[in-house]
């Protein structure tokens, strides 16, 4: 039980099904609404989503907050910093989260027919996650849902075998071991057993487990299909266009930016028409065509008032060749348009609640509609409306209904939304509804014999057909206009891919009566007294741990302290704060920074006092170079306009920066030496107002080594002015673009990177532009930096108040590794190489074409996973200047990568 409470925040931010719990600085949980709706194959069983989410993440919370020995007596003195359950694989932590959403509703993934069917199509078919790809999330399907699923499997096995008590037994043991990732003698201490050998064992009672099933299902024939696409992952939702000749579907892989697809019925001239981002576990990947085959509707999620994820209704013009957005702001999805083409039916998601909505079509789409444009079909309620469909006459809609208590339906509707007829009212999961060309059948796909098939149910004589058998799954129906195909999902252990058959009623069965596998939901209910009040982030803001930290500089000597952060639950106010205390001379550094994200835009304000070191900056009359450091005091206020989109991301910056500086090294017989002139460090005060525009769009996928589409720009432009209380006057402008190009062959990346600088005005010696040194990777240069690199020369080699960079990389795949170490804390992803050639210099005075100083290099970089949670690339270079300064250099070092 923890000693404290745990802060639950309930979140409408986005149309998708999520959760996340952490015990650190404080136990929270973050709820997303949005209920897991749709498929294929919905992973997720529920009978209360909140119900099921909230067990989920506070079994995280149970998990992971539990302290004892060791560390229990480092939190009696750092704070709530360390907590060993955090150190442990992804699939001990989700897999114990989704067992016990399991055990304690009548649903979760442990129940659920699409999470069985990644099981048994892995432990049949394969491959089967290793259990190092387990510890992490790995690239290959499935991918994320690996330690999920299959971890909640491995957990279940163990709690079978050896008792549910013994996983209590494994987290409290190894809450209490002083040093983390050690996972495997916890393991062996508690189980008397490998748990390598273990994964095996269960591995082998899957596979036979499996095997028995699918001979089960092979007692009747499995139907055979053809498939139309290969690339596993996910190709779902297929829709044959309204001439039959074409199939859409939408498309979502580590290889690419998801998007819509359009091949031959055949499967013939695939290619991709648009870009777009779906939820795949909340609704909203269907496809739908025009009549007049022109148009391609569907739902794309994206950024709203830079905090929101939320869903809206475009279309695509396949003759314009043009994305038309239809709705601002209204959080619809699933469109699919009446046979005329003049109206759209579709699904509105807010608070958790849906309900069903038409618009009129415009003619053109020069303006979005919001929510006066539309009429409701039906009130806000917490029942679930999925992929509604008009029939062809276009008097009817069918729809999938989820209801409280986990009842699953399928309903037709009159036009104006009122139920003429209810199909079923169990927990099977019908989904995917789609009218058969002359409406006298719906087909649908459904889990009612605990394998996902398609089914027809004949509206006239009320019979029920199953369409399908097979031993994977099979979703989202779409017959050929003329009735005589079906296209729909099929899942195979490397995912879903589009398939055909021939829709023969004669080759249809009778389908089983449905018996409910699941059990009755009972929950023992408690009676609580609630109030209301204010939000006040005073509860949660104060600091609750601090991290030992040092410093050092020649001058203050060896430094000690702290690092403490902290956010509000609902994280409007976010802060850093650094302390630190040199005894040599009683010197305090400090630093703290602030965000305040209450309102837009966002504030940030900054103090801090430091020494600054610049590297080999001094130069005696012999050449000989050592370091110079100052006293550097700084305060500054600034506020960051962002403005956010799902491909694209900008940021505009503006502030004002106090900084006082203070000699501190002895710099008598050493200068500053710039161009051959010597110059004595600067002192005093710098005041300056800046600006800063940062532009992104570079892109990069599961099983990218780089990004490898878009752009990345930085522009800055500083102001030092007496005004502004500064000693000197200043103008300082930079400019950063690199450019990523994807190349012939899957992942292979040619970068192009310009950089230029300059400064005007009064000189600030320690301030002038640095070049030289190894890269920090893909990052652009700040208005605040003055180092740049240029691999192949020592660090910071030329100076001046000018500078340029240019340079041209080629990056390429050599492996895709995918493996660890059993639960060793390393798991390693991608080996890479890059080629590299670039020039620069910098210099005072007028540009000189022939000054610039030229290198060449190689890379090797090893992309790798650190302790089950930190992305790393370490990197051997060899890199070698060209020119007379310039030196062969090895370098040995390690990247992380900027996330956007």
């Amino acid at each position: 039980e923890p000693k404290q409470k745990t802060r639950l925040v309930l979140v409408d931010a986005m149309d998708g099904a999520n959760g996340m719990a952490s015990p650190m600085p404080y136990s929270r949980m973050i709820i997303f609404l949005t209920h897991p709706l749709g498929g294929p194959g919905p992973l997720s069983r529920y009978d209360d989503w909140l119900r099921l989410v909230i067990t989920h993440e506070y079994a995280h919370v149970l998990h992971l907050d539990m302290v004892a020995g060791i560390p229990k007596t480092l939190q009696s003195i750092f704070g709530r910093m360390y907590f060993p359950n955090l150190f442990q694989p992804k699939w001990m932590i989700e897999g114990l989260a989704t067992y016990e959403e399991t055990e304690q509703t009548s649903g979760g993934r442990g129940r659920s027919a699409a999470a069985e069917m990644v099981l048994r199509m892995a432990a049949v078919e394969g491959p089967f996650p290793r259990l190092d790809q387990a510890t992490t999330f790995p690239d290959s399907w499935p991918a994320g849902q690996t330690p999920y699923l299959f971890g909640q499997s491995f957990t279940r096995y163990i709690a079978d075998r050896y008792g549910r008590e013994k996983l209590a037994e494994i987290s409290v043991a190894y809450s209490g071991r002083g040093v983390p990732f050690l996972v495997t003698s916890t393991g062996e201490r508690v189980l008397r057993k490998n748990y390598k050998h273990l994964w095996h064992e269960w591995q082998t009672s899957l596979r036979n487990h499996y095997r028995k099933e699918m001979d089960k299902i092979s007692t009747e024939r499995v139907t055979a299909s053809t498939p139309r696409t290969k690339r596993g992952f996910y190709n779902i939702y297929p829709a044959f266009s309204r001439d039959g000749s074409r199939i859409a579907y939408s498309v979502s892989n580590g290889d690419e930016f998801p998007g819509i697809y359009v091949m031959n019925a055949d499967g013939s001239g695939e290619r991709k028409v648009v870009e777009n981002v779906f939820s795949l576990g909340s609704s909203g990947a269907s496809v739908a065509w025009g009549p007049d085959n022109e148009r391609l509707y569907y739902t794309k999620l994206e950024i709203r008032r830079n905090s929101s994820y939320y869903n809206d209704i475009y279309y695509y013009d396949l003759a314009k060749k043009r994305e038309v957005r239809l709705t601002k702001g209204l959080r619809a999805r699933d469109p699919y348009p009446s046979p005329d083409g003049k109206r759209l039916v579709f699904v509105v998601n807010k608070m958790g609640m849906t309900r069903l909505a038409v618009l009129d079509v415009p003619r053109t789409g020069r303006r979005a509609i919001q929510e006066d444009g539309i009429t409701y079909l039906s009130g806000e309620s917490p029942n679930q409306y999925g992929t509604p469909r008009f029939s062809p006459d276009g008097s009817r809609i069918a729809v999938s209904l989820w209801k409280p208590g986990g009842v699953v339906s399928l309903q037709v509707l009159d036009r104006q939304g009122n139920k003429r007829a209810e199909l079923f009212a169990d927990r099977s999961y019908d989904d995917a509804p789609a009218w058969s060309p002359d409406g006298k059948y719906l087909y649908f796909s459904s889990d009612r014999t605990g394998v996902f098939n398609l089914y027809a149910y004949e509206l006239a004589t009320k019979k029920l057909f199953q369409v399908t058998n097979v031993t994977g799954g099979a979703f989202t129906p779409s017959p050929s206009p003329d009735g005589k195909t079906l296209a729909f999902s099929s899942y195979g252990a490397r995912g879903y891919d589009i398939h055909t058959i021939a829709a023969n009623p004669a080759a249809w069965k009778s389908a089983k009566p449905y018996r409910d596998p699941y059990p009755a939901a009972r929950y023992e209910e408690k009676a609580i007294e609630t109030s209301m009040r204010p939000y006040s982030p005073l509860s949660t803001i104060y600091p609750r741990f601090w991290i030992p930290w040092f410093g050092y500089s020649h001058d203050s000597g060896f430094m000690v302290g702290g690092i403490t952060f902290n956010q509000d639950a609902v994280q409007r106010h976010t802060y850093y704060l650094t302390g630190l205390y040199g005894p040599k001379d009683g010197r305090v550094w400090y630093g703290f920074d602030y965000f305040y994200d209450g309102l837009f835009p966002t504030l940030r304000l900054h103090a801090s006092d430091i020494d600054n070191i610049h590297s080999n900056l001094l130069e005696n009359a012999v050449q000989d170079t050592k370091n110079y450091e100052e006293k550097q005091k700084t305060l500054s206020g600034s506020i960051i306009v962002p403005l956010l989109r799902t491909s694209r991301q900008h940021f505009l910056t503006l502030g004002y920066r106090w900084r006082e500086l203070e000699q501190l090294t002895d710099t008598t017989g050493y200068s500053i030496v710039i161009d051959t002139v010597s110059y004595p460090p600067a002192e005093g005060i710098l005041a300056s107002g800046w600006v800063s525009y940062l532009f992104n769009s570079a892109r990069r996928y599961s099983f990218s080594i780089s990004p490898e589409q878009g752009r990345t720009i930085q522009l800055g432009y500083e102001r030092l002015d007496t005004s502004l209380g500064s000693d000197f006057d200043l103008h300082k402008y930079t400019a950063d673009w690199i450019e990523y190009i994807g190349l012939p062959g899957d992942h292979h990346v040619l970068q192009v990177r310009a950089f230029v600088g300059t400064s005007s005005g009064d000189l600030i010696p320690q301030r002038t532009f640095q070049l030289g040194g190894d890269s920090l990777g893909d990052m652009t240069v700040s208005i605040d930096q003055q180092t740049v690199h240029l691999r192949g020369y020592p660090v910071n080699e030329f100076r001046g108040s000018r500078i340029a960079l240019g340079s041209l990389e080629y990056r390429f795949p050599i492996m895709n590794i995918e493996r660890g170490w059993n639960t060793k804390p390393l798991f390693f992803r991608r080996l890479h190489g890059a080629l590299f050639v670039e020039a620069g210099n910098a210099w005072d005075g007028d540009f000189d074409r022939s000054a610039l100083k030229w290198s060449v290099g190689a890379e090797a970089r090893l992309d790798m996973e650190f302790a089950y949670y930190v992305p790393i690339t370490l990197r051997l270079v060899i890199a070698a200047g060209l020119d007379e300064e310039g030196e062969t250099i090895p370098y040995i070092g390690f990247w992380m990568p900027v996330l956007f």
